[in-house]
């Protein structure tokens, strides 16, 4: 943890530094929503065909503030630091039943049987396991005017829960009560996505964000086998009023 302190830091200093050099500081304040997801696959997708296991994902809100400067007088690729605190939620409806569906099949020696055709899950919305959690989050930002008032931008995050995830609960979230769970309270994330400037003050952002390595891991009480790793990821829209 220090020494991914002591990394951000430097990493905060040297952009500062660029921006004290090229140009002045553009200091905004901003607030948004999106969505946040668990996920041991792609974003928001059915958890890689884990059947009992029916995360969905939930509300997030922010707000922070925001410096950044362009490299050079008038130039199109600018720094940005954010500093932003974060509500986030998951939810998870847990398995009610199984139900299978057979139908007869007649084999080449004319014998007929039953075979499983079909498997559904269904899931008990009745009880469920909603958890919502605070961060903080510092993301580091190269924004890309390509078009107009219109860019691209991509970066890296520093992220920390402040909110504890028990391990009760992280095999409520997972609806698995034998696997032991470990969960990262750091970690670094990339993010990316288009900003457009409607007026010289007011700005929108749309971003897509993930954690680089799994968050949470679940395995085996002895550690000899990992059963499945999940990721925060989501997306959001912020909308940006500079300052000064």
């Amino acid at each position: 943890m220090m020494v991914k302190g002591k990394l951000l830091f430097i990493t905060l200093v040297l952009f500062c530094a660029v921006g004290v050099s090229y140009g002045q500081f553009d200091v905004s304040a901003f607030v948004g929503s999106g969505a946040s997801d668990l996920q041991t696959g792609f974003p928001f997708s059915e958890n890689s065909n884990i059947p009992n296991e029916y995360l969905k994902p939930g509300a997030q809100f922010q707000a922070g503030v925001s410096a950044g400067s362009t490299f050079r007088k008038g130039g199109m690729l600018s720094w940005e630091v954010q500093a932003m605190i974060r509500r986030s939620s998951i939810r998870n409806i847990p398995l009610d039943y199984i139900e299978e569906e057979y139908k007869e099949v007649e084999h080449s020696n004319g014998e007929v049987v039953e075979a499983l055709t079909k498997r559904v899950y269904h899931h008990d919305y009745n009880n469920v396991m909603k958890w919502s959690y605070w961060s903080i989050s510092v993301p580091v930002s190269l924004n890309f005017q390509v078009f107009g008032p219109i860019g691209w931008k991509i970066g890296g995050t520093a992220n920390w829960h402040l909110t504890e995830l028990s391990e009760d609960d992280a095999r409520l979230i997972t609806n698995n009560a034998s696997l032991d769970p470990y969960f990262e309270n750091f970690t670094w994330q990339g993010h990316t996505g288009f900003f457009a400037r409607l007026i010289p003050r007011l700005r929108l952002e749309a971003l897509a964000y993930s954690d680089f390595e799994p968050r949470l891991i679940l395995g085996e009480p002895n550690g000899v086998f990992v059963h499945r790793r999940y990721r925060e990821m989501g997306f959001y829209l912020n909308v940006f009023y500079r300052l000064n």
